[in-house]
């Protein structure tokens, strides 16, 4: 790796970045994912560029990020399945039906970035360049996520308390749920939705208050009235996460989950199925929060109110969950691919 001084060069008339950062034009993760980044890397003395849409033209820089596989996907497709010199991509999920026309454009990446050695390993056996690749913990921010005061989290909850489908206390007592409603197919299988509607109404049904963040969720009928669903902007989901005693992740098939880590950073109590980083994730901490992915719905639902009665401290889970930032996760992609 080159030394923390920038490596810009003048090109004509500009100036040459080091890295440039494609992260689309959606307002949820993705977006925040590239802002991060880049700021990791610009913490490392490195210049950046920022795509805030799809770019279907390379922007002027030495390297590449692209922060998820469909981003570099849809480059190739607009450019006769080319890429970038010195491209490389956070992989998020595998997605089977893919992998043969993905895998002609990752391998002609500099670097493909796991989120766990479960996506590296399925990947890598379906073809995938033995010398590309790394796995590393997603990582989120311990500043921006975070144990809150009380007093913080009913400030701040006062100044969004339009987002939320009924009243909420500003308490650490809710089961939370985070992720996006979308009636695409795909997410429908990955996302296993009708399992969480059961799971969070027979929660509410005993007396559990349950708590949802993510677009999509207020007018689905089959939840129970009672439930708190909540549409904000990324930026507060900190102080919901705060106000999680557990946080629940029921996915099928996840290249994260991201919220699992940003919630433990907040202090929840894990409960995961055994998908994406969560194992390797939750394994040294709290692996009593792991779920198979065929539990049943009896099954899932004794787990976490076992863990909403006994679970760890909130600063323990949050201080070893901080030390997956940002920062850190530039700096050993850096030490990979920068040369």
């Amino acid at each position: 790796m080159h030394s923390m001084q920038t490596i810009s060069r003048n090109v004509g008339m500009t100036t040459q970045k080091d890295i440039a950062i494609y992260h689309g034009n959606e307002k949820w993760a993705l977006r925040g994912l590239g802002i991060d980044f880049e700021k990791a890397f610009s913490s490392l003395g490195l210049t950046t560029t920022r795509s805030e849409s799809f770019s279907c033209k390379p922007l002027n820089a030495k390297y590449h990020f692209f922060v998820q596989q469909g981003q570099l996907l849809r480059f190739a497709a607009y450019n006769s399945n080319s890429i970038p010199a010195n491209s490389f991509t956070l992989f998020t999920h595998v997605n089977m039906d893919n992998i043969p026309k993905e895998m002609g454009i990752l391998n002609k990446a500099k670097g493909v970035i796991f989120f766990s050695q479960l996506q590296e390993a399925l990947l890598q056996s379906n073809g995938l360049s033995s010398n590309n690749h790394i796995a590393i913990i997603m990582a989120a921010s311990p500043e921006k996520h975070r144990v809150l005061e009380q007093s913080s989290v009913t400030k701040r909850l006062a100044l969004d308390h339009q987002s939320t489908s009924r009243k909420v206390e500003p308490e650490r007592k809710y089961v939370g749920f985070c992720l996006k409603y979308w009636s695409k197919p795909t997410y429908i299988n990955r996302k296993s939705y009708g399992v969480i509607i059961e799971v969070v109404n027979q929660l509410t049904s005993r007396g559990i208050n349950c708590l949802i963040i993510g677009p999509g969720w207020k007018n689905n009928k089959d939840l129970d009235k009672r439930v708190t669903v909540v549409e904000t902007e990324y930026e507060n989901y900190e102080v919901y996460y705060n106000m999680m005693k557990v946080f629940v992740s029921l996915s099928s098939n996840e290249g994260g989950p991201l919220p699992l880590l940003e919630s433990m950073m907040c202090g929840c109590i894990p409960v995961s199925t055994t998908t994406g980083f969560a194992p390797e994730l939750m394994l040294p901490i709290f692996p009593n929060g792991l779920l198979a992915c065929n539990q049943s719905l009896a099954e899932i639902t004794n787990k976490i109110i076992s863990c909403y009665l006994c679970g760890p401290r909130a600063d323990v889970i949050s201080t070893y969950s901080g030390q997956f930032s940002f920062e850190n996760a530039a700096k050993t992609i850096a030490s990979r691919y920068f040369q």
